[in-house]
């Protein structure tokens, strides 16, 4: 798993001269509202697809507009980036609700060409009644019982199991004992407590674990959930917000999910984001995060596990995760050296941008090769070499075809050129002459497929084989008929010979029988 810093496109960045306009065209593939009914000082997540259909790369800047009936109310900014030529991405901007109860109607657009152009699509938004906004202190201790560490801020997603960590410090000398623990704020069903009864001796720390199930049915929404630790004669509580985000299962888009500890015996704040791809491969995705001015002013006063790039001092940095597989999960931590005055930064703190890239197949990269995937030939002699390419995109292409053989050999014609009509196929022949002296065996070919948006190869095999030498036939044929002449006449003298016998013991026996019928007489 490699993570690098990306770089991006901003006023900081001197960019070099535009190509001309006609070059560069971008559109908005959809646009979403996640959830579309929400209601006050909630998160909803605006997702925008965007593709660079021109030839050129271009920089693009996306912008969200919220209306109430035809006046503007409320303008959300992304970051802008350069999107190269045939790129798909997808834009996540998250936004904490604010608006006045009622029905929005919510403009994506997506500016380019220095910003005489703009794509754009057009989503809603309900905002329904109002929740409170958790303000101020969520813990209350005693002189025994304090949390040295917790939570404010878990973030989950339906069907998800997530694990709560707590410290909580006896700072007395004497001994608690019969603790009861229990948690309120999340539906019994989802929790698991462990341990729910404990003791703690003066001075000694120890650990409180909550495993929380989120049924896949859950709606998204905050629930504050609250740690009561209590004994018959005192009762320490620690609260925090569990939040259900809208990423159901099989959400096509990756998953980031916000953990914020406080760390007081450290005097620190540990902030983690959890980022689940979903079933697409990504070429990479982009995490920017923005970190609230009551948090911390300067990027000095962080320590990032993972290197980031910071494109602003306020601070505003990026993580980049290259070649990100199917559901690969990355992890990405910083600590801030102090603890802010209010609790509710940590809480209301929207994730400012993420950027997924996709893998960009060009149409020429689709092309279909059949035929001539492996043929014979015989050194010095000249063979055929016939493929076939198919283009099952909707697009006409011009291509150039090359067949490249190994050093010696004689290829004809050095290239063709064809236009190949969407969901035609075309058979291309080439001529390759092996050298006299190549050597049998197995031997590679590579067609290249050259078109307007990038090449493709393909690899042929041709086995050489040795030539079949013609047999001579009088040669084996005069030898043949002496060996069937002298057969023939061995045959006729036993023939005449066992005549001859026979007809020597026919007299013989004849003489007998004439000389034995005299002596009778």
């Amino acid at each position: 798993m490699m993570i690098t810093a990306g770089v991006r496109a901003d006023s900081n960045v001197t960019t070099v001269e535009e190509p001309a306009a006609s070059l560069r065209r971008v559109e908005v593939s959809s646009f979403s509202v996640m959830p579309r009914t929400i209601t006050q000082n909630q998160i909803v997540d605006f997702v925008l697809e965007v593709k660079n259909t021109g030839s050129v790369a271009t920089t693009i800047k996306p912008e969200i507009e919220i209306y109430s009936d035809s006046s503007p109310v409320e303008k959300v900014n992304f970051v802008p980036l350069v999107l190269a030529a045939g790129q798909n991405v997808s834009l996540i901007r998250n936004y904490l609700v604010t608006l006045e109860v009622g029905e929005y109607r919510v403009v994506a657009k997506v500016y380019y060409d220095n910003h005489s152009s703009y794509a754009s699509e057009v989503g809603t938004l309900s905002v329904v009644a109002k929740r409170e906004r958790v303000e101020g202190g969520l813990k209350n201790e005693t002189p025994h019982l304090r949390f040295r560490f917790f939570p404010v801020l878990i973030e989950g997603k339906p069907g998800d199991a997530t694990a709560v960590s707590f410290e909580l410090e006896n700072p007395s000398s004497e001994d608690v004992s019969d603790l009861k623990v229990g948690i309120e704020g999340i539906p019994r069903g989802w929790v698991t407590l462990n341990p729910e009864e404990l003791t703690l001796r003066g001075n000694e720390s120890a650990g409180v674990n909550i495993a929380i199930s989120v049924p896949q049915s859950a709606l998204p929404g905050d629930h504050r959930a609250v740690l009561r630790v209590e004994s018959v004669k005192e009762e320490a509580i620690a609260s925090f917000i569990f939040r259900i985000r809208p990423y159901p299962p099989g959400y096509e888009k990756p998953a980031v999910l916000r953990r914020v500890y406080l760390d007081e015996k450290e005097g620190r704040a540990l902030v983690s984001l959890e980022v689940e791809n979903s079933g697409t491969e990504a070429e990479s995705i982009e995490i920017l995060e923005e970190i609230p001015k009551e948090i911390s002013t300067t990027v000095e006063d962080i320590n990032f596990k993972i290197p980031v790039a910071v494109l602003e001092a306020d601070p505003l940095v990026a993580w980049r995760l290259n070649e990100v597989d199917p559901y690969e999960l990355y992890t990405l931590e910083y600590e801030v050296g102090s603890i802010a005055a209010r609790y509710s930064p940590y809480i209301y703190w929207p994730l400012r941008q993420v950027n997924v890239f996709y893998t960009s197949v060009g149409g020429i990269e689709l092309l279909q090769f059949s035929g001539a995937l492996a043929t014979y030939a015989v050194p010095g002699k000249v063979s055929e070499v016939k493929l076939k390419i198919t283009n099952p995109t909707l697009e006409a292409m011009n291509i150039t075809l090359r067949l490249l053989a190994p050093s010696g050999w004689e290829v004809s014609p050095q290239e063709i050129t064809k236009l190949l009509l969407p969901g035609y196929s075309q058979e291309m022949v080439f001529t390759v002459k092996p050298p006299l002296e190549a050597s049998p065996g197995s031997y590679t070919l590579i067609a290249t497929v050259v078109g307007e948006n990038g090449e493709v190869s393909q690899p042929l095999t041709l086995v050489l084989q040795q030539e079949n030498k013609k047999l001579n036939l009088r040669k084996f044929l005069i030898p043949l008929a002496s060996l069937l002449t002298v057969s023939l006449l061995v045959y006729a003298a036993i023939f005449i010979y066992r005549k001859k016998r026979v007809y020597r013991r026919e007299v013989v026996e004849a003489v007998g029988r004439i000389k034995s019928s005299m002596e009778e007489e």
